[in-house]
């Protein structure tokens, strides 16, 4: 499993699963119920998950749907293409 990005914007995580979904992409989401037993302090991130052999397909994949959304790159929290 990679780290696709992190984020504490539940709008965002819920869109990059759709889209993940949309292109066929299975996820998993790691540290939900840890940021939501902290609560609303933003201490633990979320982080959006994909497999290794899918990680290059998902990056493009939600980069390019973030761009045609006229979305920019910076709300997609803190990625990790590395």
């Amino acid at each position: 499993m990679r780290e696709l990005f992190r984020s504490n914007d539940r709008v965002m995580l819920t869109w990059a699963q759709d889209v993940m979904t949309a292109y066929g992409i299975d996820v998993i989401l790691f540290d939900e119920q840890s940021a939501a037993m902290i609560g609303g302090i933003d201490a633990i991130a979320c982080r959006l998950m994909v497999m290794g052999c899918d990680y290059d397909k998902a990056w493009r994949a939600l980069r390019w749907e973030a761009w045609r959304q006229g979305m920019a790159l910076e709300m997609l929290g803190q990625a990790s293409h590395k």
